[in-house]
């Protein structure tokens, strides 16, 4: 909106923009967007910037030819879809009640039960100690993430707070790793009786538990109460990519995202109570399947990546009733260009490529629907370099923002 002139960035018939000013938004959690630090980074780099915090905010106001007497002022919230699962943290102030919340959780679901049993058994043992329930807590939320279960908490362990992912391919070497909690305040769930047979761990878990409640959960919903429309981008590459174990995790992630935006669910009742959850309505929700440029232009012109986002959240129309919903495909980038033989693109890969060069590859064609079951490695897409110009103010080609953008900023 800073830099694109209207002929390629339209928000409604004949509306433009003019008068665009970057607002202060220095907030209770997370960074400033670095929008002028990335922006620079990318057109001389030609890279993706890495990222340095979990969540971000940016906000600025413009002037629209429809309204030109007023300005729109615009605060964005970006946050991860991992912190999620920390819902039940801000719903429960108390340390207990969340452990009784989480073992229950594991007693009515049995795919998560052989991941937990050792856990469970560890507590049984007469003298043990806090780090080693610490250890075996981690190692089993590292059996749950390799298994793709959804319910990993505190979930720092999955997305740390500068955004850095979980990575191993063990138990062993995630739980080596990450923490669950914040550093030197990591916190587990226990049966009740054990934290006062264990007292002194019973008082340290719990001051470790107030701790993350307050500096990670908490902030996060609050930001998220002042929101009165939702982005929520669907990466269906990397689905395809990952297996349907995968697909089921995230999809499972998604509908506990919009069951604690309900005042009528357990968990989002209780939210409302503590935070007073939405202080706006909430009015919108965009789906939106991004990264379009890594599947062929054909599956994007024939309907089938958005058909397989409206699959993927069409149970959450009938969940939220009343806020108006619609679906989009977007490339914030756009990166990739038809190749000359079928299902090929042309893009510079950015692996084993440090100089960037260009090449035609191949790229599996999307199902009509998503199928029954599938491995990881029965659909390819791949990760390319973004491609930007040197003139640091030019905005890269994108598809689809101006879209995403014209369903926001109606009333």
């Amino acid at each position: 909106m800073a830099e694109f002139a209207d002929a390629d960035f339209k928000v409604g018939k004949n509306i433009q923009f003019s008068g665009f000013r970057e607002l202060d938004t220095r907030r209770e959690y997370g960074g400033v967007f670095p929008f002028e630090r990335f922006r620079d980074f990318m057109a001389k780099k030609k890279a993706w910037p890495a990222k340095t915090t979990d969540s971000s905010h940016y906000a600025f106001e413009v002037r629209r030819s429809d309204h030109f007497l007023l300005k729109q002022r615009v605060y964005l919230f970006d946050f991860p879809g991992e912190r999620i699962v920390d819902a039940a943290i801000v719903a429960f102030r108390n340390y207990e009640d969340w452990s009784r919340h989480m073992l229950n959780y594991w007693a009515d679901h049995s795919d998560y039960q052989q991941a937990i049993a050792p856990y469970m058994e560890l507590l049984e043992q007469p003298c043990v100690t806090y780090n080693e329930l610490i250890h075996g807590y981690k190692l089993a939320l590292g059996r749950l993430i390799l298994g793709y279960h959804p319910l990993i908490s505190p979930s720092t362990f999955l997305l740390d707070t500068a955004g850095q992912q979980a990575e191993g391919d063990t138990p062993e070497a995630l739980a080596a790793t990450r923490l669950a909690g914040l550093p030197g305040a990591e916190f587990c769930p226990l049966p009740e009786g054990l934290g006062s047979r264990l007292n002194t761990i019973g008082r340290r878990m719990a001051h470790n538990y107030r701790n993350y409640r307050q500096r990670v959960a908490l902030p996060v919903f609050k930001e998220l109460a002042q929101c009165d429309r939702l982005v929520i981008l669907v990466d269906i590459p990397y689905l395809l990519n990952g297996g349907v174990g995968r697909y089921n995790d995230n999809r499972q992630i998604l509908l506990d995202f919009i069951d604690t935006l309900r005042f009528d669910s357990s968990l989002g009742a209780r939210i409302m109570r503590i935070i007073k959850i939405w202080r706006r309505p909430l009015s919108r929700i965009a789906y939106v399947a991004s990264k379009a440029d890594m599947v062929h232009p054909d599956d994007v012109t024939n309907g089938r990546l958005e058909n397989l986002l409206r699959q993927m959240t069409s149970r959450t129309v009938n969940l939220m009733s009343k806020v108006k919903m619609n679906w989009f495909v977007c490339s914030a980038c756009h990166s990739s260009r038809r190749g000359a033989n079928p299902n090929h693109l042309i893009a510079a890969l950015d692996y084993n490529n440090p100089e960037h060069k260009e090449m035609e590859f191949e790229v599996s064609p999307l199902p009509e629907s998503w199928p029954n079951d599938w491995q990881a490695g029965d659909f390819r897409y791949y990760h390319f370099y973004p491609k930007t110009v040197t003139n640091v103010p030019t905005p890269p080609k994108h598809t689809g923002l101006d879209k995403i953008l014209r369903f926001k900023f109606r009333e």
